[in-house]
C-alpha cells in the first residue's frame, strides 16, 4: 500500500515517470501476495498514467481486462473506487457511454448507505458525461441529485461544481436568469 500512496503523491506532484514505476512495483507485489483488488487498482493507476502520457495503446492493454476482473468481487469500496477510476478514464477518452456504464454499476452497488465521496464522484461524472452528450435533462438530474443530497454537508467544492454544471446547462438553453442564479450560488 505504501507504494500506491507514494505513486499517488508523485503523480500529484507531476512526477509521472516515477509514479508509474511505483504503480508497476506495487502491481507486481500485489500479484505475488495474491491481493487482487490492490493489483487491479495498481493497474488502473498505471493505465490512467499511460493514457495521460499519450500512450493509449499501452493504457488499453493494461485496462482492458479490468472490467471483467472486477465482476469477480463483492460490492465494496475498493471495487467502487476502481469503477470510478475506469469511468474517469473512459470520460477522458470521450467514451461517455462506457463511462456511464461504469457509473451505473458503481451507483447501483453503493445503495443508500455507500460512501459519500464515491457517490459525489459518480454523480458529478455522470452529470459531465450527460452534458457532453447533450443529454441536458439527465445531466441536470445528476447535478441536482448531488445538490439535494449534499448541499448542507460542507462539500463546497463539489456543490460548486454541480452548480457550475447546472449554470452551463441553463446557459446552453438560453436561460440566463437560471444560469446567473447558479453562478451566484457558487460565489456565495
Amino acid at each position: 500500500s505504501a507504494l500506491l500512496e507514494l505513486g499517488n503523491l508523485l503523480r500529484l506532484q507531476g512526477e509521472y515517470s516515477t509514479a508509474l514505476e511505483m504503480f508497476q512495483r506495487a502491481w507486481l507485489i500485489f500479484e505475488q501476495i495474491n491481493h487482487p483488488l490492490k493489483a487491479i487498482y495498481s493497474r488502473l493507476m498505471m493505465g490512467r498514467l499511460y493514457a495521460y502520457l499519450g500512450d493509449s495503446e499501452r493504457a488499453g492493454r493494461v485496462l482492458a481486462p479490468l472490467p471483467e476482473e472486477l465482476n469477480d468481487f463483492a460490492e465494496d469500496s475498493s471495487r467502487q473506487n476502481a469503477l470510478l477510476g475506469l469511468a474517469v478514464y473512459e470520460f477522458q477518452l470521450d467514451q461517455n457511454e462506457r463511462a456511464l456504464h461504469y457509473i451505473a454499476i458503481g451507483l447501483g452497488s453503493l445503495g443508500e448507505v455507500g460512501s459519500q465521496a464515491l457517490r459525489v464522484g459518480f454523480l458529478l461524472l455522470a452529470g459531465h458525461c450527460h452534458s457532453r452528450m447533450m443529454q441536458d435533462a439527465a445531466a441536470a438530474a445528476s447535478f441536482q441529485e448531488l445538490l439535494d443530497r449534499y448541499a448542507e454537508k460542507n462539500l463546497s467544492a463539489f456543490t460548486a461544481e454541480a452548480h457550475a454544471g447546472l449554470a452551463n446547462l441553463a446557459a446552453r438553453q438560453c436561460d440566463s436568469a437560471t444560469a446567473l442564479w447558479h453562478v451566484e450560488k457558487i460565489l456565495a
